[in-house]
């Protein structure tokens, strides 16, 4: 078990306990800890969670998008 489901466990069980939004803001934090991959939108890269486009700078260096914070994997799609 993952340490975000081990987090969504514990937070379910006491959902009860806080404010919807408290908990969807946590749970949005936590998901966003993950690598995704990045999109390919109007051929510009583009955060997988937002869709806003990325800046064009020097990608391996941009560990996370600066719109969201969601952390970012650059590497190639068969990876």
């Amino acid at each position: 078990m993952s340490e975000i489901q081990r987090a969504q466990k514990v937070m379910e069980q006491h959902k009860g306990h806080w404010e919807d939004d408290i908990v969807k803001v946590i749970f949005d934090s936590l998901e966003k800890q993950v690598p995704k991959k990045i999109l390919d939108i109007d051929n510009r890269n583009a955060c997988p969670h937002c869709r806003k486009k990325l800046p064009n700078i020097v990608f391996e260096n941009l560990s996370c998008c600066s719109h969201c914070g969601q952390k970012l994997d650059w590497s190639e799609p068969n990876e």
